[in-house]
């Protein structure tokens, strides 16, 4: 899995000091806002997290690797690419092994309540379930 993963080394900082760390789903920058305002958008969530004292971690994929923590050329990168594919748990490893970019959405498309897996669009942004794909979800300090 470690080929297959990256993580942003101030991502991975945040996390191995026990600093709380926010993973914000792609969805947004590549399928779901038109342009600009996808980048904007983008750039905005991560701005509102870095002031409330957490590290941004925008979770997407690129060149066959899970990248947590997209960099602001990635997630330009994103906002401008044609053909991103939208990735769910189901389909990550084919995305993967595909090599193309990809995004995923804030609910892994979990789909074992009959919502589509759009918990977050019914219930409000709900970030214990956002990028299910990346496994870190929040994480607090110790306390």
């Amino acid at each position: 899995m470690e080929k297959s993963l990256t993580v942003r080394e101030d991502v991975a900082s945040a996390i191995a000091a026990g600093q709380p760390v926010v993973a914000l789903e792609s969805t947004v920058i590549a399928h779901g806002l038109p342009r600009p305002l996808n980048l904007q958008t983008a750039r905005a969530m991560e701005a509102a997290v870095r002031e409330a004292g957490a590290t941004p971690a925008t979770v997407g994929v690129l060149n066959g690797q899970l990248v947590v923590g997209l960099s602001p050329e990635q997630i330009a990168f994103l906002s401008e690419a044609e053909s991103v594919a939208k990735v769910s748990r189901a389909d990550l490893a084919a995305v993967l092994a595909f090599g193309g970019p990809g995004c995923n959405d804030g609910c892994g498309n979990d789909d074992r309540r009959g919502d589509g897996g759009n918990t977050r669009l019914r219930y409000g942004w709900n970030w214990r379930r956002a990028s299910a794909v990346a496994k870190i979800l929040w994480i607090f300090p110790q306390t």
